[in-house]
């Protein structure tokens, strides 16, 4: 094959996945026109996919006149690619990374939207006004490379813990983008612009982005039932909804009182008891028990479930004992330190251990 069929599959590939990607932003901008309510999860997906069409355009090994006289706007929104794809990321597995709720304060919007704003302020100089010229490019390129790298930390933190089957499929797509765009910057970075800007190097990355935006399109095409539409804006199930009042289908009524008969017994104050662990001691398969625990008692996150049998149990003991230590009720209930214990006590009942134990002396 000579440099000109080179060329050619280069440019024929960027095409499909530009016209990909021009498709799902037309896509994602429909879909809030019609919802009439303006989703900041669709907004940073819609800046992504405008990242990565820009990405596709300033990448190519073959560069017209005009191409080059718009590099520097183009690299405004090239260098965001890693940060949109780390803001969306976190943003919709929020429900489980962060202690707190996924309704944003004005507060926290207002801070985010300056950060946004300044970000992209001082990008448009760096590049337009100073022609990238200077230390923070590669600045840049190190903290994107941390973005992603955190990014795949949010992935991966609380896998086991997460019951949505939806999220976890988001999570390991998200886990292959990341790998994609760090295989980019590994590249890019050990490589040096002579690979990537020849015309083996180019194709090589016209297929990334040819994945990236196709993955980035199956998301788009299943927005409707992404977990930070439907199932993060809903409020967890609690625990004052008895066993008795659950009506529990057929295929998994037998594993429901294998359940049952489990917690009645005390196992869930095992000390870091997992799904896995749990699964085990009722000879079940992980992924019956999974959908169990979340399509039948409507739990999202594995350490709510158990959250809502241990911690009336410990509230019970600082009442009845107020000289046993904290420290000492944490670990009978089955948390393996103090500090999860004190977090999760906290979230449920908006007060320390401490201060609890103290109040109701009162």
């Amino acid at each position: 094959m000579n440099l000109s069929e080179l060329s050619l599959l280069d440019i024929s590939l960027r095409l499909m996945c530009l016209g990909q990607v021009l498709l799902f932003i037309a896509l994602v901008g429909w879909q809030q026109v019609r919802s009439k309510v303006l989703n900041v999860d669709a907004a940073l997906l819609a800046l992504l996919l405008c990242c990565v069409a820009c990405s596709v355009i300033l990448t190519m090994n073959y560069r017209p006149p005009l191409l080059l006289e718009l590099r520097p706007y183009l690299l405004v929104l090239v260098d965001a690619l890693p940060f949109a794809l780390w803001a969306w990321g976190v943003l919709v597995l929020s429900d489980v990374q962060r202690p707190f709720s996924y309704e944003i304060s004005t507060l926290t919007k207002f801070a985010l939207s300056t950060i946004l704003l300044l970000y992209f302020s001082w990008h448009s100089y760096f590049f337009i006004a100073l022609e990238g010229n200077g230390w923070f490019h590669n600045v840049s390129h190190w903290l994107a490379i941390i973005a992603v790298l955190h990014l795949v930390y949010v992935c991966l933190q609380q896998w086991q813990d997460d019951l949505v089957d939806a999220r976890r499929r988001l999570r390991a797509v998200l886990l292959i983008i990341s790998s994609l765009i760090l295989t980019v910057y590994v590249m890019s970075e050990i490589s040096g612009t002579l690979f990537m800007r020849s015309e083996t190097g180019s194709i090589i990355g016209a297929i990334i982005l040819l994945s990236l935006s196709t993955m980035l399109g199956i998301i788009c095409l299943k927005q409707p039932s992404l977990p930070s539409q439907h199932l993060l804006s809903e409020v967890e199930q609690d625990a004052s909804i008895t066993d008795n009042q659950i009506e529990v289908p057929a295929q998994y009524l037998e594993l429901f009182q294998q359940l049952n008969k489990f917690k009645n017994q005390g196992g869930f104050t095992e000390t870091n008891l997992t799904l896995t662990r749990l699964a085990e001691h009722l000879n079940s398969q992980e992924h019956r028990l999974r959908s169990l625990i979340n399509q039948v008692l409507g739990y999202r996150n594995f350490s709510h479930y158990l959250n809502d049998y241990r911690l009336p149990l410990a509230s019970q003991q600082l009442l009845s004992d107020s000289n046993k230590p904290i420290t000492e009720i944490a670990f009978e209930v089955g948390y393996g330190s103090i500090t999860s214990f004190n977090r999760a006590f906290k979230s449920a009942f908006g007060q320390s251990p401490s201060d609890y134990r103290q109040l109701t002396k009162k």
